[in-house]
């Protein structure tokens, strides 16, 4: 785990460090990533911070495991034909 000086030092220009605290830790490093693109096109990191959080909330909102669903689904979407 890197320390606060390293992690401060690959922040986009005005990104504060609690932005990032705020996320889950599996996002933080690729809304890193989402923060310095927006810096290096003119926008706002910290806007696109939060837009990078809301989409991935709602992505997991609709997603469902496999292993979450009841037997019978499971082998239901198991066994359909590949579409490839």
């Amino acid at each position: 785990m890197p320390d606060r000086v390293t992690v401060a030092r690959r922040l986009p220009p005005g990104l504060q460090p609690v932005s990032l605290r705020r996320l889950p830790r599996q996002l933080r490093e690729d809304a890193l990533q989402e923060a310095w693109l927006a810096q290096l096109a003119g926008g706002r990191p910290d806007r696109r911070l939060r837009a990078y959080a809301r989409r991935e909330e709602r992505y997991r909102a609709r997603y469902v495991p496999i292993s979450q669903l009841d037997k019978g689904l499971q082998r239901a979407l198991l066994e359909l034909p590949d579409r490839g």
